[in-house]
């Protein structure tokens, strides 16, 4: 047990780094932020959560299998699969 600076203290044998020990030093209260929002991923997540809904919402109490498959690329989107709008 060694200290590491005025906030913290190293009770493992872990060897932290100094930029371990800087955020440990900030306290339980910080909360890192990111310097922008990545919209695209909000896009893709967002499209995705609804592509999963309409799929569960379309295939409810379908067991058969092939239905599955067959149906599978039904909610694609059409530039996804080729085909010309």
């Amino acid at each position: 047990m060694f200290a590491l600076s005025n906030f913290t203290m190293n009770l493992s044998s872990y060897t932290l780094s100094e930029a371990q020990i800087s955020v440990l030093d900030k306290g339980l209260t910080f909360i890192p932020s990111t310097h922008y929002v990545p919209y695209a991923r909000i896009l893709e997540c967002k499209n995705r959560s609804i592509r999963s809904i309409k799929m569960r919402d379309y295939f409810y109490k379908k067991t058969s299998v092939s239905t599955i498959l067959m149906h599978s690329k039904i909610f694609l989107n059409p530039r996804v699969l080729g085909v010309s709008e």
